[in-house]
């Protein structure tokens, strides 16, 4: 776990927002994701740095759950981070089924040249 210690008993998780962190402790006790729990990625991205699937997967549901051309490019991105096989089939039938909206929205240009081939 990449976190600090410090003097006064801390813990410092610095890629993690208070709010996204408060999400994860509310998972950590109640064992659910909220279905309108806007901190998704973070919490998706968080269980698989910190190693807890049951976390992961939830928020893979939630994400595909909920997937739009809003959102695709961001749920590519994140497929590609964490190299998500399932989300990474979800994902490109999404974008196979959508492609003419998704390459005219706004987000477009600037995902190919952040994400070259």
């Amino acid at each position: 776990m990449n976190c600090k210690n410090s003097v006064e008993k801390s813990i410092t998780i610095p890629d993690m927002s208070y709010e996204e962190l408060k999400a994860l402790l509310e998972f950590f006790y109640c064992g659910i994701l909220s279905p309108t729990s806007k901190h998704t990625r973070a919490l998706y991205l968080a269980a698989d740095k910190y190693e807890i699937p049951y976390l992961q997967e939830l928020c893979r549901d939630h994400l595909i759950s909920t997937t739009s051309v809003s959102n695709i490019l961001d749920i590519l991105e994140m497929y590609t981070i964490l190299s998500d096989n399932h989300l990474k089939g979800w994902a490109t039938f999404f974008v196979v089924s959508h492609m003419e909206k998704i390459v005219n929205s706004n987000g477009y240009k600037s995902f190919v040249q952040q994400n070259p081939v």
